[in-house]
């Protein structure tokens, strides 16, 4: 028993040492951001280099990156088999690459590089500490978590999302001590350092057993959207990998795909993160019916193309445009419908539908959370878990009777 309690400690002060590391660089990496993508706002014609930037982030990362370039799958990869460490070059690269890609108007995310900067700064304490190689794993958990909740000021959800997207069932309950105060920590002095804009408060409709059918239907749309997004960043990706077998060509034609939608379009909202727009769609006021899925069209072209970042925040928008738009046309609250729709986008996703149920009480009150419970878990199982955009992600396989990746099923799926 005594070695138990002290396991625990140990691994409570690592979780907090985690935080403490996770905090100040989310924080710095936040604030990039926030700089670079204001400087892209007051001058636009910056966007014209982003064809040029890709060529630079894919010599950078073929040249340096090896391993790095797998990103959260390696971080996966590493938490499921804990037979290889993770790069410590991963995280500053990761946090070079995000920052110039949104610079430059690439729309991807940031919790990738939020999750990689987390995982590699956890894996950086197993050396010091000579610990085992189960330890290691739970310790690049806790970074994980530390790395998503001081990105999104969520810090019950970051922990969640890191036991819900590992899949590793003997290692959940014994991950908490490490994970939680990671969480907690890291949330805390990032906040402490960086605050970013609060969210508007949502508009919630009265309860009747009409808006839960109505949830019901705005899960099956959901989950057919996010099937549309998976599929089609896969078939860029796919197609791309055939044509094109250097990363930085890749990029090259993305960023040259992106520049056209762009000029397409005739607008500002859909680089980068895109937060006005998704703030707009949470108060309720009226957003571009199509918005969702122009948004789609930007993602795919930057993911697919390879551009470094995550899918997180464009998933946010789209799924609360389209929750905007939705709850229109199903005449119940825009803005109740867009906070759902933001969180249960991301859930289907990653297979994490309860991450991102906590989230949405994280971020707009435990009134949501039941709502947001049904939609986030329906649409996620409507979708199919055995999809999803981290492809070393485990599910279970009833062919095989065993846990395989994604990556695996969709080569079983090609066999056949």
């Amino acid at each position: 028993m005594k070695k138990t309690v002290e396991d625990i400690l140990i691994q409570i002060l690592l979780g907090v040492l985690i935080g403490l590391l996770c905090g100040p660089t989310i924080a710095a990496f936040l604030f990039c951001l926030d700089k670079v993508t204001s400087l892209r706002s007051a001058n636009p014609s910056i966007t014209y280099l982003l064809p040029l930037a890709g060529i630079v982030i894919g010599l950078f990362y073929g040249k340096w990156g090896e391993r790095a370039v797998k990103g959260n799958n390696l971080v996966l990869s590493v938490i499921h088999d804990g037979d290889e460490d993770l790069p410590k070059r991963m995280g500053p690269m990761v946090f070079l690459a995000t920052t110039a890609a949104h610079l430059f108007g690439a729309s991807v995310g940031r919790e990738g590089a939020a999750v990689q900067i987390g995982a590699v700064l956890a894996s950086l304490t197993a050396p010091a500490m000579k610990i085992g190689n189960d330890t290691k794993k739970i310790l690049i958990m806790a970074g994980v978590a530390g790395g998503f909740a001081a990105a999104f000021g969520t810090p019950l959800a970051g922990a969640v999302f890191a036991l819900e997207v590992s899949h590793i069932r003997k290692y959940q309950l014994k991950a908490l001590p490490a994970i939680l105060p990671a969480a907690f920590v890291g949330d805390f002095i990032s906040r402490s350092l960086f605050k970013p804009g609060d969210l508007p408060a949502l508009t919630f409709p009265a309860w009747s057993l009409m808006l839960i059918l109505k949830l019901v239907v705005f899960s099956f749309a959901i989950a057919a959207f996010c099937i549309l997004f998976i599929e089609t960043v896969h078939l860029i990706k796919d197609h791309l990998g055939v044509y094109f077998k250097r990363m930085s060509v890749m990029m090259f034609v993305g960023g040259i795909a992106t520049l056209g939608l762009w000029l397409a379009f005739g607008t500002n909202i859909y680089l980068g993160l895109g937060a006005s727009t998704i703030n707009m769609a949470l108060t309720g006021v009226n957003v571009p019916w199509d918005a969702f899925l122009i948004k789609l069209a930007f993602t795919s072209v930057a993911l697919g193309s390879g551009f470094i970042g995550g899918e997180v925040t464009p998933l946010f928008f789209m799924g609360s445009t389209m929750g905007n738009v939705s709850g229109k046309l199903l005449r119940t609250s825009p803005s109740f419908t867009a906070g759902i729709g933001l969180a249960a986008l991301f859930a289907a996703a990653s297979n994490a539908p309860l991450a991102m149920s906590v989230l949405t009480a994280e971020l707009f009150g435990l009134k949501i959370f039941p709502f947001a419970l049904l939609v986030c878990f329906l649409s996620a199982i409507l979708s199919g878990e055995k999809r999803g955009i981290y492809l070393t992600q485990r599910v279970f396989h009833h062919g095989k009777n065993d846990w395989i990746t994604i990556e695996e099923l969709r080569e079983i799926k090609d066999n056949y």
